[in-house]
């Protein structure tokens, strides 16, 4: 279930971690610009003096590190590849907890369609689908996690788990929390899901142009963005072997001409449902975001000739 939103922002500036930070005089804002979970990020403040704006810069990227730390597939020293690898993880931190509840509850909304445990066979047909397919997918299977107060466990031997269907988003809402904690009142975050603090210069919302995936992806459309999280999907982005990144937990990939935009209160809530979404009929994925209050869907999908439409 590994998902990247495909959001393009084009007046952040600066590059690299801490170096790109600084001030942008025509627009008065501070950005900063790095890599979280192999993936570009960055965020804008406006409205913050340099100093302070430094200084929040630092404990975010820290607290984006830490968080990092511990969700990552990659890292063999995080909570989640000593889960996966023990199928157990004894006084699981607070944070990582919180997320696998999130996690299992978005399964459970969306009836298995976005479902954490996926990450046996996303790895089976990754390494080239060599072995037994039915026993791999047997493994994967929400409803066999279990959650108590410090504890994570699976149920079956073999089970491994994968947060990036909601991490991004979760780690999005936690840096939000930071700058508004700390009085900003106007900012843009971009962590693979976007989320807004009030407006832009002037008191216009945001702007963000939705593109379809892969290196080619074009700008299918803009929305306006204020007071709230946006996540993006598409089966259009990284490939492997003969399908994609969005992998349904019964088998089938997302389709590649398709593009999902989920609007919600909350980062971690619009991740959970755009990744759902982008493995669902259109009509299915609109039941689905409107039982959950405050969050919207937009639907695009290309035409015979090559352009974009909404549906």
């Amino acid at each position: 279930m590994r998902r990247r939103g495909f959001l393009k922002l084009g007046t952040v500036g600066g590059a690299g971690l801490l170096a790109g930070c600084g001030r942008e005089p025509e627009l008065a804002e501070w950005s900063w610009r790095g890599v979280l979970f192999r993936s570009p990020v960055s965020f804008k403040m406006r409205g913050v003096e340099d100093a302070e704006a430094e200084t929040l810069t630092v404990e975010c990227v820290a607290e984006m590190t830490r968080l990092e730390a511990m969700f990552s597939l990659q890292n063999p020293e995080s909570a989640l590849t000593e889960l996966n690898r023990e199928g157990v993880l004894r006084k699981a931190p607070r944070e990582f907890l919180e997320l696998v509840r999130w996690a299992v509850a978005m399964a459970e909304r969306s009836a298995g369609v976005f479902d954490p445990t996926i990450q046996p066979y996303w790895k089976f047909l990754h390494e080239g689908a060599k072995g037994d397919r039915e026993e791999v997918m047997e493994l994967v299977d929400y409803r066999n996690v279990m959650v108590t107060e410090d504890r994570v466990a699976f149920a079956r031997s073999g089970m491994a788990m994968t947060l990036n269907g909601m991490v991004q988003g979760y780690v999005t809402d936690r840096i939000v929390g930071m700058l508004k904690s700390a009085g900003v009142e106007h900012a843009l975050v971009n962590l693979g899901e976007f989320s807004a603090i009030g407006t832009k210069a002037e008191g216009k919302p945001w702007m963000l142009g939705i593109r379809s995936g892969g290196a080619d992806g074009k700008v299918v459309d803009e929305v306006e963005l204020e007071d709230e999280s946006m996540a993006v999907s598409s089966g259009g982005g990284y490939r492997f072997g003969s399908g994609n990144h969005l992998v349904h937990p019964e088998g089938a990939y997302a389709p590649e001409g398709r593009v999902v935009a989920v609007r919600a209160p909350l980062a971690v809530i619009a991740d959970g449902l755009s990744t759902a979404c982008g493995l669902m009929k259109t009509e299915a994925a609109k039941t689905l975001v409107g039982r959950v209050e405050g969050a919207y869907l937009r639907v695009w999908e290309k035409g015979g000739t090559g352009g974009w439409r909404e549906v």
